[in-house]
């Protein structure tokens, strides 16, 4: 069985090797660069990530029957291929993969804005998008106690009261995040779904952007001076527009949902619908998670007595200022290409693999519910 496999998948090699049938593979490792038809000749598989597009005639004359994407969107990928979903053919994307890491993300731009005096524990956050991310990061901010609510016309029929009726509602929320998948058509199309014509009179304070740039108008974003701006992800990347990632609070190239456990997590998840489809044993299943323990536990809790939140914890796993000085510096002043600063990225452990020690003796409730792990026997 012929494997073709995109080279930047991280841990690739080290989960391929908990199928029983692996060392009957032949692997094909590629770059972006080199993704042509002929290198699908007499393949069975393709594993690729967002970098890769594929359309209606990429896969012409090959013999793959199943597809997978080690990242969480699928833009990448045509209507006719994602449809793929039956005992000849499949298409499988890692979604929710990296649901943690961009929740890490948004939790250090918290601890930043309160380290700056631009948020407090009193001020709400408003969320646009319910999916996976939407609904892992209210929870996250429910078990800190900060007020939230969100916007999603998908989610029909809902009780939750934090369910804002409108999007001009989300918007005047003190933060306001955005979780929303892209699209140009449907029933709620997402492009440029935030522009002058809905925030200009919001009273939102910031905005953050982790989702996809075309959602909102980058040019009224960089001309207005109502709100801060954070973003992760731009128009017409690599190109993106130089004035905005200058004039942005905090500029970062792309990198919201990388961390380790994102990572494994898409990879992992990935081979294991590879080995169920046709139906390969493995012990994938059977490998124990990377549990990390905080290290100062009287810090972490002082923390949360005097912020009221975890801001030098959050700091100490990834610390959004610096990254932001230094894409702005690298990618500004020294014309680094977007691309390389973002693979360049060395990959953080996000907050969902720390608990408490075991001899802990912290009866800290608030702190003890923010860690997944506490949650795991």
């Amino acid at each position: 069985m012929k494997l073709v496999v995109d080279k930047d998948i991280p841990y690739f090699d080290t989960f391929i090797k908990d199928i029983d049938y692996y060392p009957s593979f032949e692997i094909l490792k590629y770059k972006d660069s080199e993704f042509s038809s002929t290198i699908l000749k007499d393949a069975d598989a393709l594993f690729i990530r967002s970098t890769t597009t594929i359309k209606d005639d990429s896969l012409e004359d090959s013999n793959i029957r199943f597809i997978a994407s080690a990242t969480s969107g699928y833009n990448h990928i045509c209507k006719s291929v994602l449809e793929w979903n039956c005992n000849e053919k499949k298409c499988f994307i890692a979604s929710g993969c990296n649901s943690f890491a961009v929740v890490n993300y948004i939790l250090s731009c918290v601890g930043y804005l309160i380290a700056q005096n631009k948020f407090s524990k009193s001020n709400s956050v408003g969320i646009i998008g319910f999916g996976s991310i939407g609904t892992l990061l209210a929870e996250t901010l429910d078990n800190l106690a900060i007020k939230n609510f969100f916007f999603d016309p998908y989610v029909l029929n809902s009780l939750n009261p934090k369910k804002k009726k409108s999007l001009e509602d989300i918007l005047d929320c003190d933060l306001v995040t955005i979780h929303a998948s892209y699209s140009r058509d449907g029933d709620y199309p997402s492009h440029r779904l935030l522009g002058k014509h809905n925030l200009l009179n919001a009273s939102l304070k910031t905005l953050i952007n982790s989702s996809r740039g075309e959602i909102i108008d980058e040019k009224f974003i960089s001309e207005q001076n109502y709100f801060d701006y954070i973003a992760d992800v731009w128009i017409d990347e690599p190109d993106c527009d130089e004035k905005l990632v200058e004039k942005a609070l905090l500029s970062t190239p792309h990198i919201a949902g990388y961390s380790n456990q994102a990572k494994h997590q898409g990879t992992k998840s990935v081979i294991c619908e590879f080995a169920k489809f046709f139906g390969f044993k493995n012990n994938l299943l059977e490998r124990e998670k990377n549990i990390k323990f905080v290290k100062n536990e009287k810090l972490f809790e002082e923390d949360f007595k005097v912020n009221n939140f975890p801001c030098k914890f959050m700091k100490s796993l990834f610390d959004i200022e610096t990254c932001s000085n230094e894409f702005k510096n690298s990618f500004l002043m020294r014309k680094m290409s977007f691309d390389m600063l973002r693979e360049s990225f060395n990959f953080v452990d996000d907050f969902s693999c720390y608990k408490l020690n075991k001899s802990s003796k912290n009866d800290n409730n608030l702190l003890k519910k923010f860690l997944p792990m506490e949650k795991i026997n």
